[in-house]
This record gives structure tokens, C-alpha cells and sequence, in this order.
């Protein structure tokens, strides 16, 4: 079994990567019509974050319910109190690195979507 984090990290990358190749014409199409490669890199950053933003905040609350949920079945069949603490300021901490992570693996493919001159893919399309 792969270690949790290292494998979200690896896919964000893959999904981040393969996303920026699928759509490198557009990028393009849209550094002929005057975005900057600054410009490029800033909204593939902002597309990651966007992604990694919507993840928290549907992953976030269904984590804590579940958590909760789950913990409740198991110290009901165990005869202990169900206390459950959320840990507010872990989560904050968490959130914050996954949005970190993401903002950090975008740069790559935002550099490869910044890179290419548009006047080549324009031609072979």
C-alpha cells in the first residue's frame, strides 16, 4: 500500500500535467490574442488552486462527518463514550498545505503552457 499523501501529491501532479498538455492549443490560441506567458502561468496556477479549493471544501466537511460517523460506530461497539474534538486549527494547518501543494505543482505545467511560442501550434492546427 502506497503512503496516502505521497499518492494525492502524484496524482494532483498527473491530473495537473496531463490537463495543461489536453489544452496547450488554448493556452496558445490565447497568447496570440495578447495573454502574456505571465498571464498563462497566473491562470493555470489559478486553475489548480480552484481545483484544490473545491476539493477542501467538499472533502474537508464529508471527512469530519464520516470521521465522526464511523468513530461513533466503533466506540458504540466498544461500550466507550463517543466524544468526538475536531481539531480546527489541524485542519486550517491542512488546508493550507494542500493548497500550498497545488500552487507548487502547477508551476510546471504553467511553465510548459508559458513556454511555447503560439505561432507554432497555431500553424498546425
Amino acid at each position: 500500500m502506497e503512503w496516502a499523501p505521497a499518492s494525492v501529491v502524484r496524482w494532483l501532479f498527473d491530473s495537473e500535467h496531463g490537463a495543461s498538455d489536453r489544452l496547450i492549443s488554448r493556452w496558445l490560441f490565447l497568447r496570440a490574442l495578447g495573454l502574456t506567458s505571465w498571464q498563462v502561468r497566473g491562470t493555470v496556477c489559478w486553475q489548480a488552486l480552484t481545483l484544490a479549493g473545491m476539493a477542501l471544501v467538499i472533502g474537508v466537511p464529508a471527512g469530519v462527518v464520516c470521521g465522526r460517523l464511523c468513530w461513533q460506530v466503533a466506540a458504540h461497539q466498544l461500550g466507550i463514550t463517543p466524544a468526538v474534538a475536531v481539531p480546527l486549527v489541524v485542519l486550517a494547518v491542512m488546508a493550507a498545505g494542500w493548497l500550498a501543494a497545488a500552487a507548487v505543482v502547477a508551476v510546471l505545467p504553467a511553465a510548459a503552457a508559458a513556454r511555447n511560442p503560439p505561432a507554432r501550434a497555431l500553424r498546425s492546427e
